[in-house]
């Protein structure tokens, strides 16, 4: 989750920086972080994201799980469905948090809803696995296919093993393929290694 979450600072943080750099070249990284807390304050709910990842991964301020949940929190609530995702996590995890997957499934789910591939890739492995929730290959094949029509990879590549072994539908190499192939060329290292291996033993 953390990866995600650092790529989606680089990128608001970035578009922040460029739009307040433009008014003030003089100002810290600090000084930016403390308008963004003003900006968070006033209603703006992705800059509530950044800051919550910004806390989250240690991003020119000392990590601090606490703090990244406060603003995930009020991310979400504000409707930025990223950060229920990564308030998802959080949980999941048990960083800053006392580990919940209920509360993770809930957060994943709202995420989902909000439009967020990610949160629903995961709220799909939480119907996989049976973690906070019980388990549904039915419920857990329609996440992955909405994650992966989302463009989120690992939707793909569980949507292609589910394929691969008949869970949740009825078994097809040809579609197993297709949605590796899709992982792959969303450039997941497994994917590509699942599309190869399966497409191996099928061309026999």
């Amino acid at each position: 989750m953390t990866p995600r979450c650092f790529f989606l600072a680089l990128l608001l943080i970035g578009r922040i920086i460029a739009a307040d750099i433009a008014r003030a070249e003089s100002s810290s990284v600090l000084e930016l972080i403390a308008q963004w807390k003003v900006a968070c304050d006033t209603g703006n709910a992705k800059t509530c994201g950044v800051l919550g990842c910004t806390y989250q991964i240690g991003t020119d301020v000392k990590q601090d799980y606490f703090q990244a949940v406060s603003y995930h929190r009020q991310a979400c609530q504000g409707g930025f469905a990223k950060s229920c995702s990564f308030l998802g996590g959080m949980y999941a995890n048990g960083e800053g948090v006392k580990q919940d997957f209920s509360q993770a499934a809930h957060l994943y789910r709202q995420a989902c809803t909000g439009g967020d591939a990610w949160g629903c890739s995961h709220l799909g492995w939480m119907y996989d696995t049976s973690r906070g929730v019980r388990q549904d290959d039915l419920q857990a094949v329609d996440l992955y296919r909405q994650a992966c029509d989302g463009g989120e990879a690992t939707g793909c590549n569980n949507l292609g093993v589910m394929y691969k072994h008949g869970q949740g539908m009825s078994q097809s190499d040809t579609d197993a393929l297709k949605y590796l192939a899709k992982a792959c060329d969303l450039k997941l290292e497994e994917g590509c290694a699942a599309y190869a291996g399966l497409k191996r033993i099928t061309s026999n």
